[in-house]
């Protein structure tokens, strides 16, 4: 399942940037699609006795710093803990933002593209990390659906907050699920510019916006 994708051709190389939990990012050749980094804890590696690990923390970064196509233990960067505030956090987001630079955005943060090595392998590290935007480890039910950022520096986040509980109109599981949801925008500073919309359940009130699904 893919929810966002992003294409760019970075220094000389074509990638493909794709999310659903976890950054995936592949070199485009053409024989094929060859996985080159990931952000995120969505995949294993093999620690020094070659068994199979899974990352202990949920925004591991991987480049295939020897070009074989496979993570190690010795190629993978753990995110620092404490050191940002708030916190980098996804909120299950499923969506991300590549800037043509190679920047990547997702959830609250964002990683800067430091360089593509010889073998096409674009490099990430979190000593280059900046975090913004809410604190999403503190809202609770919370689905960050879409996330953005523009040539400002300003980040954008379609967020949708979800309760179980309730039977609400609609045809479908998220959209009887989803009880409110609403678009922000945060400068750089991390400094909440705007928010707008709301889950209609008749018209929406002038300046909302609504899910048609759910209406």
């Amino acid at each position: 399942m893919v929810h966002g994708q992003r294409a760019h051709t970075i220094a000389g190389h074509r990638f493909l940037f794709s999310c659903h939990k976890t950054v995936r990012i592949y070199r485009v050749a053409s024989d094929g699609l060859f996985p080159v980094a990931r952000i995120g804890g969505r995949f294993s590696y093999y620690d020094e006795q070659g068994t199979l690990q899974r990352p202990r923390g949920a925004f591991p970064i991987w480049i295939d710093k020897n070009g074989d196509g496979l993570a190690q233990q010795s190629e993978v960067e753990e995110a620092p803990v404490g050191r940002y505030q708030p916190e980098p956090h996804i909120g299950f987001s499923h969506d991300m933002e590549v800037s043509r630079d190679g920047t990547v955005y997702w959830g609250n943060f964002s990683l800067p593209l430091l360089r593509v090595d010889a073998r096409g392998v674009p490099h990430y590290s979190w000593d280059r990390a900046t975090v913004s935007g809410p604190d999403f480890a503190a809202l609770g039910d919370v689905l960050l659906e879409g996330v953005g950022a523009d040539r400002e520096g300003n980040r954008y986040f379609d967020i949708f907050y979800k309760d179980d509980a309730l039977r609400q109109p609609g045809i479908g599981h998220w959209s009887r699920r989803v009880i409110r949801c609403s678009i922000s925008r945060y400068d750089a500073s991390g400094r909440q510019i705007w928010n707008v919309g709301h889950k209609a359940i008749g018209r929406p009130e002038p300046g909302g916006m609504h899910q048609p699904t759910c209406t």
